[in-house]
């Protein structure tokens, strides 16, 4: 007999799907059913209904000549919550799992210690009121409970042959409203803030972002098992996807930072690969999954060896300028230097630059000039920076050549792009 044909349903039971869709739907462009390869056409339409079901007015689509290409988008200014929580929070759950969630927890929640035999009783007494059909076997409640007190909200202790468990007591977390507020919108990992926060009966709504880095939601997950992994000093087996979602490639590395970026917001790890020894790093938004692996040293031996590759990692910090490691193994920092010209009303500029920088140094010149310098293993990293003194900048010089001509065309295609638009432009006004 033909089996019936799996359905859609909003709630999943596994990120690691939907989060390809939805990182293709808000942050690398506007795909199409048929230009995303990812998975099936079936599977897009699924996934498509999922995340519209979240997102509500904040999905949207426009058409283009290859089809139907949808996005997620919002003004960061009207909105308090970050709206990608709404995926994190969807789970699947099978039917007996839910009825003794809410068994257990209706037959502790007067705070009284009891055995599970006790606890036997008492859901017996509730299903019998309710007149409802369950049945499960002790080991499975036994199970269950063992699962709530290691996920905190069960505590328990012997006596005699049986074990007491009892309900943990529920913190007010009213008076942390504000604190909650914003760690849940700014923070790694903030959907436990925002767990937090359905709590309350009155929210707190005193921020608002301007820059609201929210792509990062993304990565909870795959952040979550790299920081537990860090804490227990193990290696991990990372996942990095293509740029389709699909194609594969696996590292085996020991996890050392997480590295995020107050600029752009993207995330990255930051770690040693177990083949070479040499640091790598990883943008947290190509990392599909993570494994950890028991390591053959101690677990003090572990931490001491990887509290010593944070500080050989810490002692190259003068010559970085982000997260790139490129040419650090074995190789010499360059030197890369510009300067900017400083107007007597333009303060707002030179504050900029004292703000900004890290690493190197600023030197004051006559003329009202400025020259950073720095001597970085990877000098590309800084050109975001510098460009955005455009319209300033007097020199640039990088003892890369290449570094040098590739700032030198990016400042000749802007040059180009500006020509083509005024010109465009006059055309509009003479016609």
């Amino acid at each position: 007999m033909a089996s019936k044909a799996r359905g859609y349903h909003e709630l999943l039971g596994h990120f690691r799907r939907v989060r390809a869709y939805m990182q293709h739907f808000y942050v690398y462009g506007f795909y199409t059913r048929d230009e995303f390869t990812a998975g099936s056409a079936r599977s897009y339409d699924n996934e498509r209904r999922r995340v519209e079901g979240w997102m509500g007015e904040h999905y949207g689509f426009r058409m283009t000549k290859n089809g139907k290409a949808n996005f997620i988008a919002f003004d960061s200014r009207s909105v308090r919550r970050n709206p990608l929580y709404r995926a994190l929070k969807s789970k699947t759950f099978v039917p007996n799992d839910i009825m003794l969630h809410f068994l257990i927890l209706d037959a502790l929640r007067d705070g009284a210690e009891c055995g599970v035999q006790e606890i036997i009783r008492r859901c017996g007494q509730r299903l019998d009121a309710a007149s409802a059909p369950f049945v499960y076997e002790e080991n499975t409640l036994r199970d269950k409970l063992g699962e709530y007190e290691e996920m905190g909200v069960l505590s328990s202790r012997k006596q005699g042959r049986d074990r007491l468990y009892r309900m943990q007591p529920c913190t007010d977390v009213a008076p942390l409203a504000a604190a909650l507020a914003f760690f849940s919108e700014t923070a790694p990992c903030g959907v436990v803030g925002s767990y937090l926060e359905d709590r309350l009966d009155t929210p707190c709504e005193a921020f608002r972002m301007k820059h609201h880095y929210i792509a990062q939601t993304f990565d909870a997950e795959v952040m979550l098992a790299l920081l537990e992994a860090m804490h227990a000093g193990q290696d991990v087996v990372i996942h990095h996807m293509g740029r389709d979602g699909r194609a594969e490639s696996r590292q085996t590395v020991t996890p050392l930072h997480i590295l995020r970026s107050v600029q752009d917001g993207r995330t990255y790890l930051l770690a040693v690969s177990c083949r070479n020894r040499a640091f790598v790093s990883h943008r947290l938004d190509r990392i599909s999954a993570v494994k950890p692996i028991r390591r053959e040293k101690g677990a003090e031996e572990a931490m001491e060896e990887l509290q010593a590759l944070r500080q050989a990692f810490a002692a190259t910090r003068e010559n970085r300028w982000g997260a790139s490691v490129v040419g650090m193994a074995g190789k010499k920092p360059q030197r890369v230097s510009f300067t900017i010209r400083v107007s007597p009303w333009e303060a707002h500029a030179r504050r900029r630059m004292y703000r900004e920088y890290r690493g190197g140094r600023v030197e004051e010149l006559e003329g009202g000039l400025l020259r950073f310098t720095a001597d970085l293993y990877d000098p590309v990293e800084i050109l975001p920076w510098v460009r955005t003194f455009i319209g300033r900048i007097t020199s640039f010089e990088c003892e890369n050549e290449a570094v040098t001509r590739r700032f030198r065309a990016d400042l000749a295609e802007l040059a180009d792009a500006y020509a083509r638009q005024s010109g465009a432009a006059e055309g509009e006004v003479q016609a």
